[in-house]
């Protein structure tokens, strides 16, 4: 390759860009990051972040300010979904060990029109999710 074309390459947000994709396609491997991943990480100062798709310095710190908070906010839909799992599998212990059914058709239907009406046709979708999450899948 020739060298004026590697010093093109050789960039912050080119270097930024490449340590990403790289551990991006780490986390697709494995699913995760495995215990071995996360012992050779070093805090070396350096700002490794997501490309932002913009060359302005303003605009990029603008688009990182409004993605650390949509790492918040998915934080806390995370925690509120592992939490609904686990009430929602224990009404339905609870209701199948007092003789009832597994499920309650008129709840999840109302489930799934409240979360069409509140986020739109893909509402229904992370409705059914959250549903079989916890109380398994049907049939």
């Amino acid at each position: 390759m020739p060298s004026n074309l590697l010093a093109l390459l050789d960039t912050p947000r080119i270097r930024r860009a490449s340590c990403y994709f790289l551990f991006l396609r780490r986390v697709a491997q494995y699913g995760f990051m495995t215990a071995e991943d996360k012992k050779d990480i070093v805090n070396n100062g350096l700002d490794i972040r997501t490309p932002s798709g913009t060359d302005d310095p303003l605009s990029d710190a603008e688009i990182q300010q409004y993605r650390e908070e949509i790492n918040r906010m998915d934080r806390i839909i995370l925690d509120a979904a592992k939490r609904r799992t686990e009430v929602s599998q224990a009404i339905g212990r609870t209701r199948m060990s007092s003789g009832g059914t597994r499920l309650v058709h008129t709840r999840e239907i109302a489930i799934l029109n409240q979360f069409r009406d509140e986020l739109g046709e893909e509402g229904p979708t992370i409705a059914s999710a959250l549903l079989r999450m916890g109380r398994g899948r049907l049939g």
